[in-house]
């Protein structure tokens, strides 16, 4: 995964200096506004740019974004004009797996009922039963057992609604989503062992394939 190749402190920075020079297309009053071409077209060294940002509240915001030559979706909350490691960067085949899977989410919140989605690369979005929260988050297999790091975001419901709400005016923003394929659509995951030595579909032990 070529987010692990930087430290989060790199990242963060780009995102702050990225926020500070205007680049993005912002949600005000129900309306895209984006800004002016000089500004959006701007790129510094790996800074790259915002094609989209919506506030989905408490400080929390929804962004596309290039990073180093890959365009993500990211899910993030600042503090004033500062990322927070609080967040999931989503390349686009895992924010496709997500929105694939957006009706089951809501099914689940509405019924009760629990829900695990394996996005990619042991990013997972759970809904645990009874609880109306949507969680996005990188999960590590430290030994035997793949567990939960601080590295996502845990979704209220107002937020996980504007974020479904959003979902087409992502799109506009990412046309390279039409160019996607998720891995189980892939010629080489026809069968088990394909899957097996994906590094999206298992991140843990592929090498042992």
């Amino acid at each position: 995964m070529t987010h692990n190749c930087v430290s989060v402190h790199e990242y963060l920075e780009y995102l702050k200096t990225a926020a500070n020079e205007d680049r993005f297309w912002y949600i005000k009053e129900g309306k895209t506004v984006r800004p002016s071409l000089s500004n959006s077209n701007t790129q510094t060294g790996n800074m790259a740019n915002f094609r989209y940002k919506a506030a989905s509240g408490s400080d929390r915001y929804v962004q596309v974004c290039e990073w180093k030559g890959e365009l993500r979706v990211d899910l993030r909350e600042w503090n004033g004009d500062k990322p927070t490691k609080n967040g999931i960067s989503l390349t686009l085949m895992r924010w496709m797996n997500f929105v694939n899977a957006i009706e089951y989410v809501g099914k689940t919140v509405e019924q009760k009922l629990s829900y695990g989605n394996h996005l990619g690369g042991n990013v997972l979005c759970n809904v645990a039963k009874n609880s109306v929260y949507v969680d996005i988050r990188q999960y590590w297999k430290p030994q035997e057992e793949v567990v939960p790091t601080k590295k996502g975001l845990c979704l209220r419901p107002s937020e996980y609604s504007r974020l479904k709400q959003w979902i087409s005016e992502i799109g506009r923003a990412l046309p390279e989503l039409d160019g996607v394929v998720p891995c189980y659509l892939q010629g080489d995951h026809m069968n088990q062992l394909g899957a097996l030595q994906c590094s999206e579909c298992n991140p843990d032990d592929f090498t042992k394939w």
